[in-house]
């Protein structure tokens, strides 16, 4: 538990003795609308409730469906669907009410979706980019209006501004006594909003006040993301968080490699900064950086390049424009905007090292994979990336471009320096899996009053 003074303090841990096992039920939504190269909250939502479902199979799967105004449920087969970037969910007609029943899923229906693997997905060239999403409606994938009861603990862990989970979950609460726990994974939008759209920052202020004032707990994968809220809800006048700490997991990508190397890029010979493409993930930085050191030629004398890898994001039309020119001009220079789990799994296996430059992060998952993949980090000492990753590699000032000028070239020039980084992290790392972290969470969930 986390330890602020504006953090309300440790719920006590309960056997559970005397005490009906209750119904945990997980709001998948954000992973099953989301299409295009996963963010990192959508790999955090479908990692975890995927491992969760395999550690407790009565756990409940429920989607959002604004047509029905409901959450309806998904099946584990139908959540490993709609999980799928390629696919784009269709809401279903509009009919019934907020925790209302529906029709079950047709027999048809199902039999389509189960067809649906993600073999005749590759086999059909659906994805991202230039390829065509798959759209698949809401009864492909989503049974009945899913029946909630006195007691349920709904769990939000992904985006819910979007659908406004605050206001849905308010309303069953009135209506059947449930409990709602709720993910903070950052208030950047709060504390950061020239990095954010201003409308986006009005509509997640909005839902995030009012998951303060309806969650029983709220939820917090990082010490500096939960005293970051702390601070804001006191000077809200809001008083204190009902705050947990939870942990998160991680796994190699995929078992076997799948993918290969876009050309020209060579195993060992590249530096690769994974991370959407916007203003907070020091982007500008490293490649002003980047450039320096080609001037130099230091690039050129050691045979390596720089990748970035993430798709576009918020307020940086100009930048992406600068980046693509630098990629055509530059030969050791790449952007890769699309970037599927396989070919994901292939950059860590074969970096030379990771960087990860950001201003903030409210956890850093590029961080902790990059040490599941053995891999040495240079990373910012901002936001939560020193508490998740600090003792394990160098943590530079984003705002120091020479100190990070000056590292970049040396392990680029020392391959004995970057091996005792990788030491550091082969002896010092203790990964947690998914199905470890899914486990805790259950045992969590499970003691909140």
């Amino acid at each position: 538990m986390f330890g602020s003074g504006a953090i309300q303090g440790a719920f006590a841990r309960k056997t559970g003795r005397g005490r009906p096992r209750r119904r945990l039920i997980f709001d998948v939504s954000t992973a099953a609308y989301w299409q295009g190269p996963p963010s990192g909250i959508d790999r955090l939502q479908s990692r975890l409730v995927g491992a969760i479902a395999r550690v407790r199979p009565d756990a409940h799967l429920v989607i959002f469906d604004p047509g029905w105004n409901c959450y309806r449920t998904l099946d584990r087969a139908a959540f490993a669907l709609a999980a799928d970037p390629r696919i784009v969910i269709r809401p279903g007609r509009k009919t019934g009410g907020a925790g209302g029943r529906g029709r079950p899923l047709p027999r048809r229906a199902r039999q389509r979706a189960d067809a649906l693997s993600h073999a005749a997905l590759e086999a059909r060239h659906y994805g991202w980019g230039s390829a065509t999403p798959l759209r698949v409606p809401m009864d492909w994938v989503a049974a009945e209006a899913f029946a909630f009861a006195p007691g349920d603990m709904l769990v939000d862990t992904g985006a819910g501004w979007s659908y406004s989970t605050d206001d849905i979950a308010r309303a069953l609460k009135d209506a059947f006594g449930i409990r709602y726990v709720a993910m903070c994974h950052d208030i950047i939008p709060l504390i950061f909003p020239e990095w954010c759209g201003a409308q986006h920052v009005a509509t997640f202020r909005r839902h995030f006040l009012g998951q303060v004032r309806v969650a029983d707990a709220m939820l917090f994968h990082s010490r500096r993301v939960a005293e970051d809220a702390a601070m804001f809800v006191a000077g809200a006048g809001l008083g204190a968080i009902r705050g947990v700490a939870v942990p998160v997991g991680v796994d190699r990508l995929a078992a076997e490699p799948h993918a290969a190397l876009p050309p020209p890029l060579a195993a060992g010979r590249y530096i690769l900064a994974v991370g959407t493409i916007e203003p907070r993930k020091g982007h500008r930085m490293l490649l002003d950086v980047w450039r320096r050191l080609r001037a130099a030629g230091v690039p050129e004398r050691h045979d390596f390049t720089l990748v970035f890898a993430g798709k576009p994001g918020w307020l940086v039309d100009a930048f992406l424009a600068e980046i693509r020119r630098e990629a055509d001009e530059d030969p050791r220079f790449r952007w890769l905007p699309e970037v599927d789990d396989a070919l994901l799994d292939r950059l860590y296996r074969d970096a030379a090292f990771c960087a990860i430059p950001s201003l903030y992060e409210g956890y850093g998952l590029p961080a902790v994979e990059a040490f599941a993949y053995g891999k040495a980090l240079l990373c910012s000492n901002r936001g939560a990336l020193p508490e998740v990753a600090g003792a394990l590699c160098p943590c530079l000032d984003p705002a120091d471009s020479a100190a990070w000028e000056a590292m970049l070239g040396r392990w680029m020039a020392e391959p004995a320096a970057r091996a005792a980084a990788e030491a550091a992290v082969r002896d010092g790392y203790k990964p947690m899996t998914w199905e470890d972290s899914a486990r805790r969470w259950i045992g969590i969930l499970e003691d909140l009053p």
